[in-house]
C-alpha cells in the first residue's frame, strides 16, 4: 500500500471523527435541501451532500494527493470490468437465495418489539423504493438508472471504499479486517436489516475490488451495475416484457427442494473470484 503524504497531521482516530462529522453535516444539509421534494431529488441530494462532498472534502483536507487517496486516478482495466460482470451474472441465483433467507430471519421472542420496528422500517423503505421504480416510461427508467445506479454507485463507493477504507489502508490496518469492517458499516448505514447480509457480502466484494485493482472505478462500476440491474429488471416487469419477479426468483427452490441452482452459483462465483484474485497482486 502506497503511503501518501498527509496535508494535516491527524491521528487515525481524528480522521474517523472528521469523516463522520462531515457525513452527518451532509445528512443535515441534505434533509433541508430535499424537504418536500420528490424521491428522485432526495436521492440526488443524499448522494451529493452525504457521500460525495464529504469524501472529496476529507481527501483535500487530509492528503496532498486527494484523488490518489480516493483511488480515482487510475482507469479501470477492461479485463477487470469483464470479470466484474461475470461475477455479477454467476452470483445472481446465490444472492437471490441469500436475500430470501435474510428476509425469513427472526429475532428471539424477547426482541419481538425490535423485530416489529425493523420490519415496519423495511416496509416504509420498500414503499418509497417501489414508488420510485413503478414507472413504465423508458425515459424515466433511464433517469432512475442514472441516479439510483450510476450516481449512487459513485457516491457510496467514494465515501465507504474511497475515503473510509482508504484511511484504514493508509494506517496499514490488516486489509481483510478493514474490508469486512467497512462493509459492515456500509450495510448497517442503509438501515435495511432484512437485507443486511447480502449487502454485507457486496460491501466485502467491493472492498476487495479496490484493493486488488487499486482503482475505485472498478467497485464503482460493480456497484452501479448491481443497482442498475434492479432498476431495469423492475422496469421490464412493469412493462410486462418479462415475468414479474422473474429475475428475483432465479435460484429460489420450490418448497422442500435443495437449492441446486444457488449452490452451483456459489461454486461458479467462487471460481471466478479465485481467478480474479490470482490475476492481481493484492
Amino acid at each position: 500500500m502506497e503511503k501518501l503524504q498527509e496535508k494535516a497531521q491527524l491521528s487515525f482516530a481524528m480522521k474517523q471523527v472528521v469523516l463522520w462529522v462531515l457525513l452527518f453535516a451532509g445528512l443535515i444539509i441534505a434533509s433541508f435541501v430535499s424537504m418536500g421534494q420528490p424521491a428522485s431529488i432526495m436521492i440526488v441530494a443524499q448522494n451529493v451532500l452525504v457521500f460525495i462532498a464529504p469524501a472529496i472534502l476529507f481527501a483535500y483536507l487530509a492528503y496532498q494527493a486527494p484523488w490518489r487517496f480516493l483511488r480515482l486516478d487510475k482507469a479501470p482495466a477492461l479485463k477487470d470490468i469483464l470479470l466484474v460482470i461475470a461475477v455479477m451474472v454467476a452470483s445472481l441465483p446465490a444472492m437471490n437465495y441469500l436475500v430470501e433467507m435474510n428476509k425469513l430471519m427472526h429475532l428471539p421472542q424477547w426482541m419481538s418489539g425490535v423485530e416489529e420496528w425493523m420490519r415496519e422500517s423495511e416496509d416504509a423503505a420498500l414503499e418509497v423504493t417501489n414508488s420510485l421504480l413503478s414507472t413504465t416510461s423508458f425515459v424515466e427508467m433511464l433517469w432512475i438508472v442514472l441516479i439510483v445506479g450510476v450516481l449512487t454507485g459513485i457516491a457510496e463507493e467514494m465515501f465507504f471504499r474511497g475515503a473510509m477504507l482508504g484511511t484504514f489502508l493508509q494506517k496499514a490496518v490488516n486489509k481483510h479486517v478493514s474490508i469486512i469492517f467497512v462493509a459492515f458499516i456500509f450495510s448497517a448505514f442503509h438501515l435495511q436489516f432484512f437485507g443486511f447480509f447480502p449487502r454485507l457480502l457486496l460491501g466485502i466484494w467491493f472492498g476487495y475490488l479496490v484493493v486488488w485493482t487499486r482503482s475505485l472505478w472498478v467497485p464503482i462500476i460493480a456497484h452501479a451495475l448491481n443497482n442498475s440491474l434492479v432498476v431495469v429488471a423492475t422496469y421490464l416487469a412493469n412493462t410486462q416484457a418479462i415475468e414479474t419477479n422473474g429475475i428475483d426468483s432465479l435460484g429460489l427452490p420450490q418448497e422442500g427442494q435443495f437449492p441446486i441452482m444457488a449452490t452451483a452459483s456459489v461454486i461458479a462465483t467462487a471460481v471466478i473470484i479465485y481467478i480474479f484474485a490470482k490475476s492481481r497482486k493484492a
